[in-house]
């Protein structure tokens, strides 16, 4: 066989590996009982909080990063999140997701192409997540940024799980 043969079915297969890797990135959960699907990745820990996302059940429903900060700070509806990335930009969001709680949840929705296009192809380097005392601010690792980019990725590809979906209404968070 010729080098460029070879070639070839090297990069063949490595395309073929990293695209399983990535329609694996989901957990769709179908609750016969509650007749309800959540469709989730695993949660990061950041240390002060942890994020995972959660994906929508039908075409055309955004993805939403949920925060859960450890020590259960109250957070209000619309406390400010905040994005920075490597590359200079910035991202003022809210909690747009939970309404006021003091188990410390707080969420994302990614329904601009601002943060959506940020968050898919810019490697992010700080989150800060506001509640109604203080904040919560965490520098994110190489790994933890493309772990978060992969997720955002997968999440926003619901050709990838859509014929997993068994209910419409939505699991809880």
């Amino acid at each position: 066989m010729s080098k460029f043969t070879i070639f070839i079915i090297l990069f063949s297969f490595a395309n073929i590996s990293f695209s399983q890797t990535d329609q694996n990135c989901l957990k769709v959960i179908n609750d016969d009982v509650t007749a309800t699907t959540k469709i989730i990745t695993d949660e990061i820990d950041l240390g002060d909080f942890s994020v995972y996302v959660l994906a929508g059940i039908t075409k055309g429903t955004y993805p939403k990063l949920i925060f859960k900060i450890k020590k259960g700070d109250c957070v209000d509806d619309y406390n400010p999140i905040y994005f920075m990335f490597h590359n200079g930009e910035r991202y003022s969001g809210g909690n747009y997701v939970f309404p006021y709680n003091c188990n410390g949840y707080s969420g994302q929705i990614i329904n601009t192409a601002k943060i959506s296009n940020l968050l898919k192809v810019e490697k992010l380097k700080t989150l800060r997540v506001d509640t109604r005392s203080t904040f919560f601010q965490v520098d994110l690792t190489e790994e933890q940024s493309h772990l978060l980019k992969n997720y955002i990725n997968c999440a926003s590809d619901w050709k990838s799980y859509k014929d997993q979906i068994k209910y419409k209404a939505q699991g809880k968070y």
